[in-house]
């Protein structure tokens, strides 16, 4: 793939709030991440529950034999001297070094960045768009966007900005579970990151705030940068973002034409 760029002079949008022009900082105001100091470190459970627990979950699945085979295995795993407690005294100390919680490390390693098949389809969490009585479906032309699509996609752009705005002032409510504080370090990942292929392990590269100017569009292989804020920092509206699309696609379209890009 190989990155182009769809620039035009983005103009002055009228009828933006002067808050979409703010500055941003790293310190974001208390609104979105006020409770983060309430939220209650996740607890390491005893080797004795963590063992119990493990025999209640095979307990359905294994033939009578071999569940007593387990049961004496997992008698002798915790014994001390064995590997049990071992491995016991190994969270408790990375429990005592992690900065927040001693599974969040394992677990994005483990279920994300260590695996090896495509987290697209396999891991990571979808949506469905549901259609959109302001743009009623069409008939597309095979291998060409319709401006029904255009359109959308520019309608979804401008609600995904606006996130990355309430984000980057901390003007995101905080989510609660009745009067519990939920978790929402993760908001700062949403946008500006990037997961980067290694051997083993991959890597995630982030920005919090996120200020970048432009978004990438993937189109037909392509990756093309699409300028959404002018050079005083102003969102383009649905109008122009709309016309940035177009203009996009149509480039890819006529490069790809002229064989000036690999398909």
């Amino acid at each position: 793939m190989r990155l182009l760029t769809a620039r035009t002079a983005l103009a002055r949008p009228g009828g933006l709030s002067p808050s979409l022009m703010t500055s941003y900082s790293t310190g974001a105001p208390a609104a979105t991440f006020a409770n983060q100091h309430r939220l209650p470190r996740l607890p390491v459970p005893a080797l004795s529950d963590t063992v119990a627990r493990y025999l209640r979950s095979v307990r359905p699945l294994l033939p009578a034999a071999e569940y007593a085979s387990t049961e004496r295995a997992a008698s002798i795993f915790i014994k001390d001297g064995e590997l049990g407690p071992e491995l016991q005294r190994r969270l408790l100390k990375v429990d005592a070094e992690a900065p927040h919680s001693w599974l969040e490390d394992i677990w994005l390693k483990k279920a994300y960045l260590e695996w090896r098949d495509p987290s697209y389809i396999n891991v990571n969490w979808f949506a469905l768009l549901a259609d959109n009585p302001d743009f009623p479906l069409t008939d597309a032309e095979r291998g060409r966007p319709s401006h029904v699509q255009i359109r959308r996609a520019a309608r979804l752009v401008t609600h995904m900005l606006e996130m990355n705005e309430a984000l980057n002032q901390g003007s995101l409510p905080a989510e609660m579970q009745r009067d519990a504080p939920l978790c929402m370090n993760q908001y700062k990942w949403q946008f500006g990151t990037t997961r980067i292929p290694r051997p083993g392990c991959d890597v995630l590269v982030n920005q919090y705030p996120s200020t970048a100017r432009h978004i990438l569009v993937m189109y037909r292989n392509q990756t093309v940068e699409v300028p959404v804020y002018n050079a005083d920092g102003q969102r383009a509206n649905i109008s122009q973002i709309t016309s940035q699309l177009a203009l996009a696609t149509e480039r890819v379209d006529k490069l790809l034409a002229a064989q000036a890009l690999p398909s």
